[in-house]
């Protein structure tokens, strides 16, 4: 049975790049921008292979609301698609593609006579591109346990990859005589790749890769293995032709494997919303790359075309230290509609390998005179770029913006951004760093209290043994945190003037020499939640709180109304506002009013709507937005309407051994937390480089090799020089 249907094609701008041909020898412009064509989308479902032959692409797997056993033949030139379904016991297991536009198949079927025990059959076919079929051939009974691995096509055989019970195994069959033959194979082969008409075996060795010819009877000779140099962690590929394709950190790349030149960069996918590990088949037609991709977590699969172009756009760069999804669904989604710019993604750690190394390309960049005209701020020492004039003030396009000048923001948020008046950076989200305790233990301290005021609570609570804050915190993650909220009282970075000898400095020292060392503490737990003490259990220490029903479990444990008061700094309560989603635009660049274009769009309703919309990934700035996600958590998750029936989903919470089903916010809880939101004064700022010199510096006062006046007077001239190194 054929059913016939016209697929409609989605056309998506992605990033600027030069093609290396295959399939037809042709070759794009040389300046040329690939466009991403959605050939097909499919909700919870998932496609198990995909081969193109001639102009057909055939491909199969489980697709909602289809027969499970079906065959997809979809002709590139026409957007036609042909569903040809095989009987009901027939699976598709492998495709491989032939000549003429044809396709081979392997299907597994099934027999019973009791509905109960099962036999098992493998079976091949040759379908053409009008779904029509041969008679199936070399029809031999197999265990139920075979998994077929990989399957080719070349002059006039198939190559069959299985692993059985007993070993990884090698079929030949003769489309022509009829005749097959099985060996086994021992090496490591992880599937089959065609180049020309050999095969050979991709062979993983500890990570090292190579190509072990398989049909070396047919050739002749048998080759020694051809060992592969391509990017790390790569995804390999074959269609043929003298070339493999692989994926590596979400760019395309191609390998001549007979000429042996250097792997070539086809396509950068950092600037689209593709992600390679994602990518599960491969193929091309002409100059066009085809892809299966697969979302697990959003149960969305799709088959995409990336297609050439000339570009007469204008490229802008954002450069970034650290992967983000978010903002590469950002900048596709500006790709897709900005007919004058385009965005292209340079992940510096990604490229580099490092963050140390990515940091010292990014300042070569800039000061070798190609700086980038957008910085994605997560990794980077923000404070130091914006001492350094790097960034643009943004706060005279946000009052020119149409949308955004009368928008209101939350809480003090952007003020405390805010450098002499200026604004350099913007954020969409937030997650807040606080101390979380119970009001009737901790109400007179909800406007902030000292060291002394803390150390005192723990030592009446009886948890003043060495794991203060359990066995996760040590005294070097505390150094940390606390200098992170109190850096504004040691730094000011406008005049890149530091002071660390003064009280406040003194006494988060002595708290964090309390604390057991890195070395004390077994790696395992260095990262699990802590609680303060299992004697006291009144305290709870939240690094990064963003997901706000989590309240009611933190209720839970605590066993009482809940009181955000922070850690001692000297500012306000404590508390600590930690910045997500963070851009700058470059002060160097030439097109600010067009990175503004871009930049905004963090700002906007509709982005942190659907960022934040189901109140999972921390906060949003805009107040508009924010007052949409409470009214959201006040609304309850399930119901039961008046004949019984549910509606909506529950939803538990868990710490340890604790387990609360979530409800709907109350007011109170919506009032307390908002409170807490306009009441925080404090930034957490990330600046891994003084954290460096900081705990460094401390460890002979932490071993009572010195006094803390020692340690706070080498703290003090090593991060004076380093600012002073910065200006």
């Amino acid at each position: 049975m054929k059913k016939k249907k016209t697929i409609t094609f989605l056309c998506l701008f992605l990033v600027f790049i030069s093609l290396v041909s295959c399939g037809e020898k042709t070759l794009p412009n040389e300046k040329s921008e690939y466009h991403k064509e959605v050939l097909v989308e499919h909700e919870n479902s998932i496609i198990n292979g995909m081969v193109i032959s001639g102009s057909c692409l055939y491909y199969y797997g489980y697709i909602q609301n289809e027969p499970a056993s079906s065959l997809y033949i979809i002709n590139l030139d026409t957007g036609d698609e042909i569903t040809a379904e095989l009987p009901d016991n027939q699976n598709v297991s492998c495709l491989a593609s032939s000549q003429g536009g044809e396709a081979w198949l392997i299907a597994k079927e099934s027999h019973s006579d009791d509905g109960e025990n099962f036999t098992f059959t493998r079976i091949l076919k040759k379908y053409d591109s009008s779904g029509s079929t041969t008679e199936a051939e070399d029809i031999i009974e197999i265990s139920e346990n075979v998994l077929f691995l990989d399957f080719k096509y070349a002059d006039s055989l198939l190559y069959i990859l299985y692993q059985d019970q007993e070993s990884l195994n090698l079929e030949v069959y003769n489309t022509l005589t009829k005749e097959r033959s099985v060996s086994d194979i021992d090496k490591n082969v992880s599937g089959l790749i065609k180049i020309n008409a050999d095969i050979y075996g991709l062979v993983d060795d500890d990570g090292d890769l190579s190509l072990s010819l398989l049909n070396y009877e047919k050739s002749g000779t048998e080759e020694e293995d051809i060992p592969l140099t391509l990017e790390p962690n790569s995804k390999v590929f074959s269609i043929g032709d003298e070339k493999i394709f692989f994926c590596s950190n979400n760019c395309f790349y191609s390998s001549d494997i007979v000429s042996g030149d250097e792997n070539t960069q086809l396509i950068n996918f950092t600037s689209s919303s593709v992600d390679t590990s994602e990518i599960l088949f491969f193929g091309c037609y002409g100059e066009s790359y085809y892809f299966v991709v697969d979302n697990p977590l959003a149960r969305h699969t799709e088959i995409i075309c990336m297609a050439p172009g000339a570009t007469e756009r204008t490229t802008l760069k954002l450069a970034m230290l650290n992967s983000s999804r978010t903002i590469y669904e950002a900048v596709s989604d500006f790709n897709e509609t900005n007919d004058s710019y385009y965005i292209e993604i340079r992940d510096y750690t990604q490229e580099k390998g490092s963050e140390e190394a990515a940091l010292l390309a990014l300042g070569v960049d800039i000061v070798s005179g190609s700086p980038p005209d957008l910085y994605y701020l997560e990794g980077l020492n923000i404070e130091q770029y914006e001492m350094q004039g790097l960034f643009l003030d943004i706060s005279t396009y946000i009052e020119a913006d149409p949308e955004l000048r009368d928008c209101e923001f939350v809480g003090l948020i952007f003020p405390l951004l805010e450098k002499s008046g200026a604004l350099y950076q913007i954020i969409s989200g937030f997650s807040v760093s606080t101390i979380i305790g119970t009001k009737s233990e901790l109400s007179e301290y909800k406007n902030g209290w000292s060291f002394a005021e803390l150390l005192n609570f723990i030592e009446k609570n009886d948890a003043s043994d060495s794991y203060i804050f359990g066995a996760s915190t040590t005294r070097e993650a505390m150094l940390k945190s606390l200098c992170s909220y109190n850096m504004q009282s040691f730094i000011d970075w406008e005049s890149g003037v530091c002071n660390f000898d003064n009280d406040l400095f003194k006494e988060l020292l002595n708290f964090c020499s309390k604390l057991p060392s890195e070395k004390d503490v077994p790696y395992a737990i260095q990262d699990t939640p802590y609680l303060i003490s299992d004697k006291a259990q009144r305290l709870m220490v939240l690094d990064d709180f963003n997901y706000f029903l989590m309240v009611q479990l933190y209720s839970a444990m605590l066993q009482d109304e809940l009181c955000y008061i922070g850690f001692p700094n000297d500012f306000g309560n404590g508390s600590a506002i930690k910045p997500e989603y963070g851009l700058a635009i470059s002060s160097q660049t030439e097109h600010k009013d067009a990175a503004w274009q871009f930049a905004r769009i963090l700002l906007t309703d509709e982005f942190q709507n659907e960022i934040y919309g189901d109140g999972n990934n921390g906060f949003p700035t805009n107040k508009r937005s924010f007052d949409n996600l409470m009214q959201t958590l006040a609304s309850p998750p399930y119901y039961y309407d008046e004949d019984g029936n549910f509606h909506g989903m529950q939803a538990y919470a868990s710490w340890g051994n604790y387990e609360v089903l979530l409800n709907a916010a109350t007011a109170g809880e919506i009032e307390d937390f908002e409170d807490l939101i306009n009441s925080i004064e404090c930034l957490y700022l990330d600046c891994p480089d003084i954290y460096s010199i900081l705990i460094e510096s401390a460890q002979p006062y932490f071993y009572g090799d010195k006094t803390a006046e020692q340690v706070i007077d080498i703290i003090q001239n090593r991060v004076s020089l380093y600012l002073a190194e910065r200006k």
